[in-house]
């Protein structure tokens, strides 16, 4: 009876209803990835990347703008300065000492600049635009990890389910043949060794329903991660084994994020070396201020302003620095050098990755199958020695052996329809196309 109890309580099925927001309709794996993408934390903190990057546009545009800055003082001169004046100024010899000015004075005005060395400004600009492309590039990459995760979070969760499903009614035959047995065992038809083999084939059935019990559960709290959803919240997906749609058109890689990224990385090092040997370049400067002062003695209600005011410019052209830029562009130049060698590498292992998975998934439908077949023939055959044992013409020790060899190839189908789920998914991941997934 405990045993029975047993089967019963790890035979139930959690079913995902869809609510908190979620659609009344169980998620496909489009869906899936649809709401992953825009709930995955990593996603959304790959966008505030591309944000800063278009601030700091703005932060390069703002320095095309003239640099305005007001400016107030009030001093107190406590001691006055002393100067030394020509005695015959004042009809004496010598030198006569002097406190010159007053105890107070104040000033106030304003000065501004501007900047008009707009190549370095231009450059300045399209390197914060090229930033802004890598940034975007790099949230790419982030929710094609997303969406490769969640594609395997989802076909694992369709695997424990296929793969419950398969216990449930390897249990459910058990259950009958333990059933049955008991009744011949009572009235002494069978051995009670026959009967007790039967007991623990049903308990280590019932253990190993238990454990895909909780693979699946597992793998939906995975998802549920991956999707950047609470992981509390409840919501069901389509139990569809469907494979990903992948044609030959899916076998090249120039769409590879990895690809694209080093290529932009090299754009941004040529404007780095245009931007360095910029350095180089006379910088002008034009300058305006205006001023106002008022000087006095006993306090510091000013009565009487002067002002005055300056307009002017500024050239600078640093022709010798030591050769530091010189040394920096060489440095940059190196790692465009570097560059080129990943790039090279990355290519030959994707062509490498791609028709491993190329051939991984031709070989693993042919043996999915294969499979297939000789599960649908274990099951026939293990029918007819199910058939054989309730009439007495086998023993309980062949309808085991049986059963055994149809797990087996249960097994070996799960086990085929796997690296079949994982070749479309290395496939589409290598080549670029992961997010196809979502479209």
């Amino acid at each position: 009876m405990i045993q029975q109890l047993k089967v019963i309580a790890v035979s139930a099925l959690v079913i995902f209803w869809v609510q908190d927001g979620f659609s009344q309709q169980d998620l496909t794996l489009k869906q899936c990835v649809e709401l992953g993408l825009n709930n995955n934390l990593q996603v959304k903190k790959s966008g505030l990347e591309i944000d800063k990057s278009r601030q700091k546009e703005w932060e390069v545009i703002s320095a095309a703008f003239p640099q305005i800055t007001p400016v107030y003082t009030l001093n107190d001169n406590l001691i006055l300065g002393t100067s030394l004046l020509p005695g015959e100024i004042f009809g004496k010899t010598g030198y006569i000492p002097v406190r010159m000015g007053t105890q107070y004075n104040t000033s106030a005005g304003v000065n501004t600049s501007v900047t008009l060395d707009y190549s370095t400004l231009f450059l300045a600009h399209k390197a914060s635009l090229a930033t802004r492309e890598m940034a975007e590039m790099n949230k790419e990459k982030v929710e094609q990890n997303v969406a490769f995760n969640i594609a395997s979070a989802y076909y694992s969760i369709q695997l424990a389910n296929e793969q419950r499903k398969m216990t449930e009614a390897n249990l459910k035959k058990t259950n009958e043949l333990v059933a049955a047995s008991k009744v011949q065992y009572e009235n002494g038809i069978i051995k009670k060794m026959d009967y007790q083999r039967l007991l623990v084939n049903q308990t280590n059935l019932a253990t190993e329903l238990q454990n895909n019990l909780n693979a699946y559960d597992y793998n939906v709290l995975s998802l549920k991660f991956q999707m950047g959803v609470p992981l509390d919240s409840v919501f069901a997906i389509v139990m569809n084994m469907e494979g990903i749609s992948v044609n030959e058109s899916n076998s090249g890689f120039a769409t590879n994020i990895d690809l694209k990224i080093i290529d932009q990385q090299k754009i941004l090092n040529d404007l780095n070396i245009k931007q360095t040997w910029a350095g180089y370049y006379p910088k002008i400067t034009a300058s305006a201020s205006y001023m106002t002062q008022a000087f006095q003695n006993d306090n510091i209600a000013f009565k009487n302003w002067y002002g005055n005011s300056v307009v002017g410019g500024t050239v600078s052209w640093p022709i010798f620095d030591g050769l530091t830029k010189k040394f920096r562009v060489d440095q940059i130049k190196i790692q465009q050098t570097q560059l080129d060698i990943d790039k090279k590498y990355l290519s030959e292992n994707l062509k490498l990755n791609i028709a491993n998975a190329n051939n991984k998934l031709k070989l693993s439908q042919m043996d999915l199958q294969a499979q297939d077949q000789n599960r649908k023939l274990a099951k026939e055959i293990y029918a007819a020695a199910e058939v054989q044992y309730k009439e007495g013409i086998s023993t309980i020790s062949d309808l085991l052996a049986v059963e055994y060899s149809m797990k087996e190839s249960q097994t070996k189908y799960l086990q085929a329809l796997v690296k079949v789920k994982q070749a479309e998914l290395e496939l589409l991941n290598n080549n670029g196309n992961i997010l196809s997934i979502a479209k």
